[in-house]
């Protein structure tokens, strides 16, 4: 359920990231972090969408958090 997306290509992940829902962001990425690798058909990413809609300033930091986060917990790296 959360790989389905609307006719221009955008899952939940990305929607919730544009309407700024910090709380359902942390819900998703927590089933799954496969819809944050998604790209929407006009090739932007989750960041691109933060940074697109009205500058999720509050988002963008929680999906670095995420990103660094799973960086050290799959390469064991602290940098």
């Amino acid at each position: 359920m959360c790989l389905t997306h609307d006719c221009e290509g955008r899952n939940y992940l990305h929607l919730a990231i544009i309407k700024g829902r910090v709380e359902v962001i942390k819900v998703m990425v927590r089933a799954s972090y496969l819809p944050a690798l998604q790209m929407t058909d006009r090739d932007e990413n989750v960041l691109h969408l933060c940074v697109k809609n009205n500058n999720q300033l509050e988002t963008l930091n929680l999906l670095m958090e995420i990103y660094a986060y799973n960086r050290t917990e799959y390469t064991g790296d602290k940098g």
